[in-house]
């Protein structure tokens, strides 16, 4: 109920405030009832349209039907046991402002014991998820990152 009563009086808390406050319950909901959780990012979703796509995409992509089991079948999408299996050349690339999966990324390069670059985008309008808003400079930094990494020579 305080949760829907803070969300309905939204006009008094910033966008960001509010992000904040998802940000700390989502890392207690695990211990909750569904349906608490559901409510929450049903109503949250209703005044905030990228955590409407993040958990429209999020159910659609993985299968499942609710938020709730959304988050709980998060916990299953490691590499944690398998990245010292990966041998091949990795790039991963990485923005200053992703706010789908802050620090993912790098902890991912960190996993990795393979030849591998890192590439964070901090300027250029390449700093928010998947590089949006500057796809040319990220396309030639991955292919840039392919002939280097398999020695294409220019002609």
């Amino acid at each position: 109920m305080l949760v829907h009563v803070l969300l309905t009086e939204q006009q008094d808390f910033s966008h960001r405030l509010l992000e904040h406050l998802a940000l700390v319950l989502v890392t207690s909901w695990l211990c909750r009832p569904s349906e608490i959780v559901n409510t929450f990012l049903n109503i949250l979703s209703e005044s905030n349209p990228n955590i409407r796509f993040n958990t429209e995409h999020g159910t659609w992509t993985t299968g499942v039907n609710t938020p709730f089991e959304l988050i709980q079948g998060s916990k299953n999408y490691t590499i944690r046991d398998i990245a010292k299996n990966i041998t091949c050349p990795t790039l991963v690339l990485d923005a200053e402002k992703d706010d789908s999966f802050p620090g993912q990324p790098k902890k991912v390069f960190d996993a990795l014991t393979c030849p591998k670059k890192y590439v964070l985008s901090t300027e250029e309008g390449a700093e928010e998820h998947c590089q949006s808003g500057a796809s040319a400079l990220s396309n030639q930094r991955i292919f840039d990152w392919l002939d280097d990494t398999f020695q294409v020579k220019s002609s």
